[in-house]
């Protein structure tokens, strides 16, 4: 009889202990997971935040040959206008002129 009640005593200790390595490997598992999500979303926004920077360094670069060439326009208009100059010149302003007004990448 003792012997039946110490192996009850002993099935109930170890069916307890089961459930705390469960409840243990659970929140271990719902950890590993949430540092992995983590580790993932940091990796994610870097690369983001690095195609974005050069984005901008695109769109810098490009504001800056978009005011070159409204700077060249405004000289071709004017060398044009004064209709004095060599000849070359003048035939170079007239296709760039031409060319800005085909690609309308001043406006």
């Amino acid at each position: 009889m003792e012997n039946n009640q110490q192996q009850s005593t002993e099935a109930k200790l170890s069916k307890k202990g089961s459930w705390k390595w469960k409840v243990y490997l659970v929140l271990a598992l719902v950890i590993l997971g949430a540092g992995a999500y983590g580790y993932f979303w940091y990796e994610k926004t870097s690369a983001l935040r690095s195609e974005a920077e050069q984005v901008i360094g695109q769109a810098q670069k490009f504001e800056t040959l978009q005011n070159a060439v409204k700077d060249e326009r405004a000289r071709c208009e004017q060398f044009i206008a004064q209709k004095e100059g060599d000849f070359g010149s003048f035939e170079y302003c007239k296709k760039f002129l031409d060319w800005v007004q085909n690609t309308a990448v001043v406006q």
